[in-house]
């Protein structure tokens, strides 16, 4: 019997390129012998889940961190665009090695709109990495919906693959009910620059301070200097203004073990520019995980999961009306939250668990592969 051989696919991350140079200036030299891993959310949601899944269950694929001196059927470019990368995707193509460009961001619409701090819109140079990658690139994987919408326009082979959330993360249900008694827990995480976003419903939270009170998960709070003005000032008010806890961010396990806790979990989002739109659904994803129910903006990708949803689990809020009709509803003691956050729960596990994406990723993978 011939046992058929795998299909390696090799993996860089947040642009690092195993070389001499890059290792000598970084004082390493480990990544030249195991490759260099990834340090950000990305490389969970978008590499170790889906390679675990792939690598026990899918006998013909094999994923790994690049390596040098190793022979691939194909590379993911993830989160990876610069002059390295770009010059190891026009190598490997002489070698037949199919190139795959995972976009996170939209550096492919010229930036525009309002942006809230430094380093929020994407630079010119971005856009000109991102669009060289997608020309070299055998097919693109679009993190988003709205993203694959943009690369299509660029006549090149795509496919949607969204985040996903580890199977075991995710409950079959949650028994946490609010005590009437107490505040209701508004649940918020990421990185402290974008707690501007905020005050997208900040005229809400005013209204509504003495009967709910924030729990932030997040990073330094020096990072607040970066948002402009007046942004800056208005985000340090109402901070000032409500009651508010910060805790740091430790881990995904430990923010798990902070959703379990219980709470709404709140996502406001400023829709005013090109960067936000092409936001994944992961920063809600990982709460409903553990049953806690959402309250958002229309941002593409939370339209997309409510929808599979059925509305159930989250609501999904275009204007002050509706945000206010979600709080109304969500404090009036009416809500059915054993099924609210079950539907949660579920819509998780049917559509965003690594079980189920990394079947969708190694399709597309292989398809491309075979043509």
């Amino acid at each position: 019997m011939i046992l058929k051989q795998k299909k390696r696919i090799g993996f860089v991350f947040d642009g690092l390129v195993p070389s001499f140079r890059n290792c000598f200036s970084r004082l390493t030299i480990r990544p030249l012998l195991i490759g260099w891993k990834g340090k950000s959310s990305v490389y969970h949601a978008r590499f170790r889940w889906i390679s675990s899944n792939i690598n026990q269950f899918e006998p013909d694929l094999y994923y790994e961190v690049y390596r040098l001196g190793r022979r691939y059927d194909a590379l993911v470019f993830l989160k990876s665009m610069n002059k390295d990368c770009l010059k190891l995707a026009h190598r490997m193509r002489s070698k037949g090695c199919k190139r795959f460009f995972d976009l996170n961001v939209d550096y492919i619409t010229p930036p525009s709109g309002t942006f809230y701090y430094h380093g929020m819109a994407p630079t010119e140079n971005q856009r000109e990495q991102a669009l060289a990658m997608v020309r070299d690139c055998d097919a693109v994987i679009a993190d988003s919906w709205h993203l694959h919408k943009v690369v299509q326009a660029c006549a090149v082979k795509a496919a949607w693959i969204p985040d996903n959330v580890p199977d075991h993360f995710i409950a079959g249900k949650s028994g946490w009910k609010p005590d009437r008694n107490e505040p209701l827990t508004l649940l918020w995480s990421g990185e402290a620059v974008k707690l501007f976003e905020l005050l997208r419903i900040e005229e809400l939270l005013r209204r509504f301070k003495s009967r709910v009170r924030l729990k932030l998960v997040t990073n330094s709070l020096e990072a607040l200097a970066k948002i402009y003005e007046p942004w800056q000032s208005r985000l340090k008010h109402l901070l000032a203004e409500m009651e508010c806890e910060i805790y740091p961010f430790n881990g995904l396990q430990s923010l798990m073990s902070i959703y379990d806790q219980g709470g709404i979990f709140i996502s406001p989002r400023f829709l005013d520019n090109t960067y936000n739109m092409g936001h994944t659904e992961w920063k809600i994803a990982l709460p409903m995980a553990r049953g806690r129910m959402v309250v958002c903006s229309d941002q593409p990708s939370y339209v997309d999961l409510a929808e599979r949803a059925d509305g159930k689990g989250i609501r999904v809020c275009k204007d002050e009306a509706e945000w206010h009709a979600a709080f109304d509803e969500i404090l009036s003691g009416r809500l059915d939250w054993d099924r609210e956050q079950q539907a949660a729960c579920m819509v998780i596990r049917n559509f965003y668990a690594a079980s189920i994406v990394s079947k969708a990723h190694a399709a597309f993978v292989r398809e491309v592969i075979e043509n």
